[in-house]
């Protein structure tokens, strides 16, 4: 009678609307007769049908959740890059070609720039197979796997329950987390999550022309990219009917800025290339940054390592307090008013806050520290670009553009007009004054330059 419903209000409904149809329902198992005995026997049956189906439920959550106490792999099916292995630690086994493949998508997502359609394409063209053996990649699929924590190491479980049609997330004192052997290291996985926050931030697709400076110029106040901008002049009366094209890097209050400004294109790459074209001209200064890059690179990453290893630990001795008080309320002898039981626990709770916050910050920081270029790439490139320098050529926006990522080059803007050029390669302190009171509409002009050659300057933090 269960295979029809276990709720007696359903199965009396449905039973009622077969007969109206002409239709007779009879059951394998159990005689009910068409007697009001029979139709007792059948809400009995139904009813406990249900009692029994909540409490196989519940045990198997219960069975679920040791499991996941233990360190297992409690999901179902393993996700894309694992199979399910028993005599494991923690019931997961990698599996090499397809880690390859997750490898490949994280690298393109945070080091090459590919978007999500861009990485679609790359795969497809590899051959590479998804899990069931198809070659078509959705970008959802894409998606799902860039924002899955369990190839940085570790899954939660007990994270939602459903209600309704919808899941709905629990607080995270109740989500069990599960360590698992990672494909990528931490720091990966965290630079792909922050690109994707801020395009969520940005909600602005590629520019439609092409920029040097497309995401390198900051606000020196809020941090935030600068959104890149072309404007057409309208065509006046006695004019030769044509429209002229103006590009800005532009920052607006409307969407979410800390002030409403703008510089022009044309004056501002100019700046920041001729800058940049003096450093490619120097060799010498290029291995001499690039070391100094890749030790201040090491210092920065281990010590956000160990303050985010510190902070853990001091979770977990707080998740320990936390069982501990609740043993000591329920001990009779000891007697805890429930008043200081919740007082006590929300003083955890709170602490539980401030750490997991820390980390998120800390974790936050270590994906904005880019890796520095290898040493044979960039001195390879760079010979080849000091080359067509010298012999006066022009070189393509993509070259250009390529150059500023492998230097890592920032440009942040201050409220008063002055830029700062920061990057890695032993990239001086650049500060350029720009004046706004324009004589053509668009045309910022240059006003002065200071130029300080001490120390390099170094990767600068969202935190700082």
């Amino acid at each position: 009678l269960d295979r029809l419903a276990r709720d007696p209000y359903i199965r009396q409904t449905l039973e009622r609307e077969f007969n109206n149809r002409g239709a007779k329902i009879e059951y394998v198992l159990g005689d009910y007769d068409e007697t009001p005995e029979g139709e007792v026997r059948k809400d009995l049956d139904a009813t406990f049908a249900k009692w029994e189906n909540a409490k196989r439920v519940e045990r198997s959550k219960r069975g679920k959740r040791r499991k996941a106490h233990s360190g297992k792999w409690v999901h179902g099916m393993s996700p894309y890059g694992y199979c399910v292995d028993r005599e494991a630690e923690d019931g997961l086994a990698i599996i090499e070609s397809q880690a390859e493949v997750i490898r490949k998508i994280f690298h393109w997502y945070t080091e090459e720039d590919f978007s999500i359609k861009e990485i679609k394409r790359a795969l497809v063209v590899e051959g590479a197979v998804q899990k069931k053996g198809g070659t078509t990649w959705a970008p959802s699929t894409i998606n799902h796997i860039l924002d899955n924590t369990i190839y940085a190491g570790y899954c939660h479980f007990n994270k939602s329950s459903r209600v309704g049609t919808r899941d709905v997330f629990k607080d995270k004192k109740e989500w069990i987390r599960i360590e698992v052997e990672p494909i990528i290291d931490v720091s990966t996985f965290e630079k792909a999550l922050l690109r994707k926050k801020e395009n969520r931030m940005s909600r602005r697709t590629q520019p439609k022309y092409e920029y040097l400076l497309n995401r390198r110029v900051l606000c020196s106040e809020c941090r935030k990219t600068y959104a890149a901008e072309t404007r057409w002049s309208g065509i006046r009366r006695g004019s030769t009917g044509k429209k002229y094209k103006s590009q800005f890097y532009r920052h607006r209050m409307a969407n979410g800025h800390c002030m409403n400004a703008q510089v022009n294109c044309r004056v501002l790459d100019k700046i920041v290339w001729d800058k940049v074209q003096s450093i490619l001209l120097n060799p010498a200064a290029l291995v001499e940054g690039y070391e100094q890059t890749v030790e201040e690179h090491k210092k920065t990453v281990e010590k956000r390592l160990l303050q985010i290893d510190v902070l853990e630990r001091n979770l977990l001795k707080l998740e320990e307090k936390r069982h501990n008080l609740t043993s000591v309320y329920l001990d009779p002898d000891i007697q805890l008013s429930k008043s200081e039981y919740i007082k006590q626990r929300d003083q955890f709770d709170e602490e539980e806050q401030t750490i997991n916050k820390r980390i998120e910050i800390l974790r936050e920081e270590l994906a904005v520290v880019p890796e520095p270029a290898q040493l044979e790439v960039l001195k390879k490139f760079s010979d080849e670009i000091a080359d067509e320098l010298l012999g006066d050529q022009e070189l393509s926006l993509a070259k250009k553009k390529r150059i500023l990522k492998l230097m890592n080059i920032k440009v942040f803007y201050h409220p008063d007009g002055r830029i700062l050029l920061d990057g890695w390669l032993n990239v001086p302190e650049e500060h350029v004054a720009i004046d706004h009171g324009m004589s053509v509409p668009g045309k910022p002009r240059v006003v002065s330059t200071s130029t300080s050659t001490t120390t390099p300057s170094r990767p600068t933090t969202a935190q700082e």
